[in-house]
């Protein structure tokens, strides 16, 4: 009889163990898989170095940027607040991209753009070649590479430092830089015929990043990107 209610006991221990160890591998499989994915966030510093700063106007330009990422899915975000906002939602998988425009509390717009628009878009900009160089540095504890942008039909080049150490694919696929395969940390880009200068000043690969932030706000209205594309060139013509 002792032996009887000894192993009905064992059996009781097994069968509660074995339930507790199923229930964490359940919790373990069921684990947010975006933590697991490369995420933080980069500031860069924006320089005009073609505006006079006693330009009345160049006060009111914005001086950060900063880009949120998660996996190949970023946000870039540039603004001036009480002012203007003006932000990009890039998927680098689907090859899709979200621009938002805001400007005080009534004009707030955003357009969805296919890899096919984008393409268009990026018709308007000059062709590229590149002198890659073997040399790497090193950038806010990242390794950086460096090449230099060169355009075929004016004589201008770029320096550029990137790096591949922040584990996004494909991130410029919506960008003039393209053909570069790594996260941007010191460029120019020439926006609406205005030069502007970054320069990543922090990364921050410590933050945990949400999927909410790739969301629209439900306060702006669906519009061609051609809508933003026009208030955009109106602000810039401000500064010229």
């Amino acid at each position: 009889m002792k032996r009887s209610i000894y192993f009905i006991w064992v059996l009781t221990v097994l069968l509660v163990v074995t339930s507790c160890g199923n229930d964490s591998d359940k919790e373990a499989k069921e684990e947010d898989p975006d933590k697991k994915l490369p995420q933080g966030v980069i500031t860069y510093s924006i320089e005009y170095p073609e505006i006079d700063k006693d330009n009345i106007f160049y006060a009111v330009l914005p001086k950060t940027m900063t880009m949120t990422y998660l996996g190949n899915m970023y946000k870039t975000e540039v603004q001036k607040k009480g002012m203007f906002n003006t932000t990009l939602i890039s998927d680098n998988d689907a090859h899709e991209l979200v621009a938002i425009f805001s400007m005080g509390r009534r004009d707030r717009y955003f357009a969805e753009m296919s890899k096919a628009e984008v393409d268009e878009f990026l018709e308007e900009f000059p062709e590229l070649d590149y002198l890659d160089s073997d040399d790497t540095d090193s950038l806010l504890n990242v390794q950086c590479k460096h090449t230099l942008a060169i355009f075929n039909d004016i004589s201008k080049e770029i320096n550029i430092n990137y790096t591949h150490d922040l584990g996004i694919e494909n991130p410029n696929w919506c960008n003039p830089y393209k053909k570069i395969n790594g996260v941007l940390l010191n460029y120019d880009l020439e926006y609406y015929g205005v030069l502007l200068s970054f320069k990543a000043t922090e990364i921050n690969r410590d933050t945990v990043i949400s999927r909410d932030i790739f969301s629209i706000p439900e306060d702006h209205k669906k519009v061609p990107y051609k809508k933003i594309k026009d208030e955009l060139s109106k602000l810039f013509d401000q500064v010229k």
